[in-house]
This record gives structure tokens, C-alpha cells and sequence, in this order.
């Protein structure tokens, strides 16, 4: 009983107040400042207050690296929706005391998530390729955008964000989708390359799936000069969603050694790992 009050009264305070600050300076844009930045101190506060009465309704715990982002995102928003109730200016000194309403601030966190959730949208609507799609998420930092969301509810829980909150489920339910690959080659040596490069990133490799990477190695050309033996050769990699092709890239590899032709051979295999790893850091 006494946690229920404890929430509700928390609940009727980050709804209705107005954080007020304080700040005293030799000129009054520094006494402006220190006023809001008393109110970020405010808000500190409040996050911390709010995280730990979650923590003990919900035992659900704050990692100290997502609190630090939620604290970084407060500065991130000018408070310019501040109403000054009280101006002093005595003794050569300025007094500036202010008021910034918890649901005018929260708002502005909502329509910056807004825009993001836009950006995201618009980006998912021109590609269809559910290769993309994922890609475009997996690159859009959705658990910051998450923590977005918290520093919302945190400041103010009457703002409406529903509609953000469903569209973040949705992002997450396309990366809890794993891309699977088959990959296709003509060599045994660039089967498994290939298999591990995208298993670092993050991909699974099955004999069949609904997007296909494949690679294509040229046959080695050894020339002997100045007592070493000297490689060349070419490859391409085909990244298909479907019959659709996502991305195709071709890369001239060289090889060369003083020992014999398999240390030539070794020595593009490496150059065609180090090649691939960093063509696919772009695409994936």
C-alpha cells in the first residue's frame, strides 16, 4: 500500500510541475544560464527519483551507461519554453528566478523523437528489400531512441506517446527477424571467408534462404619476378534479396611470396578477407 502512494504522488508531481531555477550572475545572460542550469540539476533529480521507484515496482534496473545518456539528453533541448517570474538587478549583480513546464519540455523531447521515427520511415518506405529494411534499422540506434522515450515518461508521464512506442516494437520485432545467407562460391576457401566475415557481423549462414551472397575468385595468375613468386586476381561479390540484386562489388587482389605458389595463393585469400570485411562494414 505505502509503494502505491509512493507512485501515485510521484506520478501527480512529474505531471504538473514546474521546474523552478535559480541563478545569480555578473551579467544577465550568465544569470539566465545558471538558471537553467539549475533546472538540469532539477531534472537529474527526477530521473533519478523516477528510475528508482521503477526499480522497486518493477525490479527493473538502470545500467549506469543508459543513465548517463538519459542525464546527456537534457542538455540536448533548449529549455525555450521558460517563463522568467522574477528579475532582480542590485548590487551590480542579476537575479534571475524561472519556471519551465515539465509537459512543454517533454513535449520537445517528443517531437525530436518524432523526427527520428521519421527519418526511419521514410527510409523504410523507398526500400522494399527486407534486407534493407533490417539494415536500416540495425544502423538507426533504436535502443537510444528507446531511452528517448524513457527520458519522456520520466519528465512528464501525460504526454501521449503511444504511437512512438509502436513503431519502436515494430523496429524491434524486423532485428528479432534474422537475415539469413547462403553463400555461393566456386571455392571451398571463400565458402568459409565469407561465412565467417558475416558471421561477425551479426548473420546467420544456412544452405538456403531469401538473400544470397555470393562471391566469385578468378583464376590465380603467378608470374615469377626478381626470385618471388608474384599473384593476381579478381573478385566479385553479389549480394541478392530474391532476384533482386542489393549490391555488387568487384576487387582486384595481388599475392606474392619467395617461397612457392600456395604462399601466393594464402596471401590473396587474406587480402580477399581484409577486402570483403571492409565492403561490408558499408553494406551490412
Amino acid at each position: 500500500m505505502v509503494l502505491r502512494v509512493i507512485v501515485l504522488f510521484t506520478i501527480f508531481i512529474s505531471s504538473l510541475f514546474s521546474y523552478q531555477g535559480k541563478g545569480e550572475g555578473q551579467t544577465r545572460e550568465e544569470a539566465l544560464a545558471r538558471a537553467l542550469s539549475d533546472v538540469s540539476s532539477q531534472i537529474y533529480i527526477t530521473i533519478d527519483s523516477e528510475l528508482n521507484i521503477r526499480k522497486e515496482a518493477t525490479s527493473k534496473n538502470y545500467s549506469r551507461e543508459v543513465i548517463d545518456i538519459l542525464k546527456s539528453k537534457v542538455a540536448e533541448v533548449s529549455f525555450g519554453g521558460y517563463d522568467i517570474v522574477k528579475e532582480e538587478n542590485r548590487d551590480g549583480k542579476y537575479f534571475i528566478v524561472l519556471n519551465v513546464d515539465s509537459r512543454e519540455l517533454a513535449s520537445q523531447y517528443q517531437k525530436r523523437l518524432e523526427k527520428s521515427i521519421s527519418r526511419i520511415e521514410e527510409r523504410l518506405r523507398v526500400d522494399s528489400s527486407r534486407f534493407r529494411k533490417y539494415n536500416i534499422v540495425k544502423k538507426s540506434n533504436i535502443q537510444e531512441l528507446y531511452i528517448e522515450l524513457d527520458l519522456i515518461e520520466l519528465i512528464n508521464k501525460e504526454i501521449p506517446i503511444e504511437k512512438e512506442k509502436k513503431k519502436l516494437r515494430d523496429y524491434r520485432a524486423i532485428l528479432d527477424r534474422p537475415i539469413e545467407f547462403t553463400v555461393i562460391s566456386n571455392q571451398d576457401e571463400l565458402k568459409q571467408i565469407a561465412k565467417n566475415i558475416l558471421n561477425k557481423q551479426g548473420f546467420i549462414t544456412v544452405p538456403t534462404s531469401i538473400v544470397s551472397f555470393k562471391i566469385n575468385l578468378t583464376p590465380i595468375e603467378h608470374t615469377k619476378l626478381y626470385q618471388q613468386y608474384i599473384g593476381t586476381s579478381k573478385a566479385t561479390i553479389e549480394i541478392r534479396d530474391g532476384s533482386d540484386i542489393i549490391s555488387s562489388r568487384t576487387f582486384k587482389l595481388s599475392g606474392k611470396s619467395r617461397v612457392s605458389k600456395n604462399y601466393v595463393k594464402e596471401d590473396i585469400l587474406n587480402n580477399l578477407e581484409k577486402s570483403l570485411t571492409d565492403s561490408l562494414r558499408d553494406i551490412l
